[in-house]
């Protein structure tokens, strides 16, 4: 996303917790590419954007994953993980 923008990134910090990206963006150190339901993290000092679509330019997708133990099967991560297939392309239109 970012070279598409023509834009050199720098990165020199890695978070894997939303909050915890949230928080360093509140903090002065650089911007984050995050999902939207992240918005609802409010910050004092951090202002939410949504990425904007050009016109006759595809809006980039970040991919979604889901992991799970594969030897340690039960009907509630059987369930959820049936859910998450049958609903694959609505949730990552969305995302």
């Amino acid at each position: 996303m970012f070279a598409a923008a023509g834009l050199h990134r720098d990165i020199t910090q890695v978070a894997d917790e939303k909050q915890t990206i949230v928080s360093m963006v509140a903090g002065g150190l650089g911007l984050a590419v995050v999902p939207r339901w992240t918005s609802s993290l409010a910050s004092a000092g951090v202002r939410f954007l949504p990425v904007q679509e050009e016109a006759g330019r595809p809006t980039p997708k970040l991919p979604l994953a889901v992991a799970w133990m594969k030897a340690a099967g039960d009907p509630e991560s059987d369930a959820l993980l049936d859910l998450l297939r049958r609903n694959r392309e609505r949730y990552s239109a969305s995302a």
